[in-house]
């Protein structure tokens, strides 16, 4: 009967020791409890407790917007597949943009390159004025096989600046770093735009 008081005054102690202001932040797990006694034992009765636990929060996986220079801010940026490898691009799909294309940019950061795009086939050249980084370029047609690759140079202040066509008509020209066309396949084919 002693022990079932001790018992008694120990579990009100516990539940007098809350705050009833107190907020809880983080779910946890109960704390148990458990009371071991002998016949024999004088003193209060011995108590364990298992820790109590707290849900660990949840992770959320954020993926990196890719690496866009400045100066390519305005063009549309999507994955194309060229020889089966992914290729992430910016789209040159109006006069403006083609005009544009990569002059004046030093770095593509995460791009590979910049995919031209016609509304129908043209036979017309590029050139490298107030281009400043090396570039290959491929040109393809409506249904996506390669025409030609060409290696392109920046052409500083030359006047006339070299242009690089394939003397053939193309709907698609894809511009590069330099290294980085020469050498496709020609039965590469280019996918998904």
């Amino acid at each position: 009967m002693r022990l079932a008081a001790v018992i008694i005054a120990f579990a009100l102690l516990l539940v007098g020791c809350g705050d009833d202001d107190s907020v809880a932040t983080t779910s946890a797990t109960p704390t148990t409890i458990a009371t071991t006694s002998s016949p024999s034992s004088t003193g209060p009765p011995a108590t364990t407790s298992a820790p109590a636990t707290t849900s660990a929060p949840a992770t959320t996986t954020t993926t990196s917007s890719p690496q866009i220079p400045d100066e390519l801010a305005d063009f549309e940026v999507r994955p194309v597949t060229l020889e089966g490898e992914p290729w992430l691009v910016a789209v040159a799909d109006t006069r403006e943009l083609r005009s544009r294309g990569l002059m004046f940019v030093t770095d593509l950061g995460d791009l590979d390159g910049m995919l031209f795009v016609f509304d129908t086939p043209t036979s017309g050249t590029f050139w490298m004025k107030n281009t400043l980084i090396p570039l290959d370029i491929a040109f393809f047609r409506t249904d996506g096989t390669l025409v030609g690759v060409f290696e392109m140079v920046p052409c500083g202040d030359q006047d006339p600046c070299p242009t690089y066509g394939p003397g053939e008509d193309y709907q698609y020209a894809l511009e590069a770093p330099a290294g980085d066309l020469v050498g496709l396949d020609p039965a590469a084919a280019l996918e998904g735009y």
